[in-house]
């Protein structure tokens, strides 16, 4: 019975997971939207701190671009800083990969008219 149990558990484990990466794009897409324009469960679930927030999102997009990497869920992404994650796997991704994280300033102009409330110009 042990193995059987523990194969319960691993498929529960793999389901949550397997949801909550296929609904990240549209946790982020909810992210970028404003109230009256997403569905009105999403924007409960963010409001009661299960999806980040616009709010919260948007800090992504300003410089220096290094928090709220995670769209799904505040909770995770301040797990994921205070475990310094992100910088982790940026220093992996550098070494093995020769990328480096973002270096330049991105021009962009506030306005609420775009999503996440920036509009980017060249």
């Amino acid at each position: 019975m042990g193995p059987l149990l523990y194969m319960s558990e691993l498929n529960t484990f793999m389901m949550s997971l397997f949801l909550t990466i296929s609904l990240n794009d549209v946790i982020h897409k909810y992210a970028h939207m404003t109230d009256h324009d997403r569905p009105k469960l999403a924007t409960f679930m963010q409001k009661i701190y299960i999806f980040q927030s616009y709010n919260e999102h948007h800090l992504h997009h300003i410089y220096p671009h290094e928090m709220n990497y995670c769209p799904v869920s505040p909770y995770l992404n301040i797990m994921l800083e205070y475990v310094n994650f992100w910088r982790f796997f940026e220093r992996i991704i550098e070494k093995y990969l020769g990328i480096y994280p973002r270096v330049k300033l991105d021009k962009y102009v506030e306005d609420v008219n775009y999503l996440a409330g920036i509009k980017f110009v060249e």
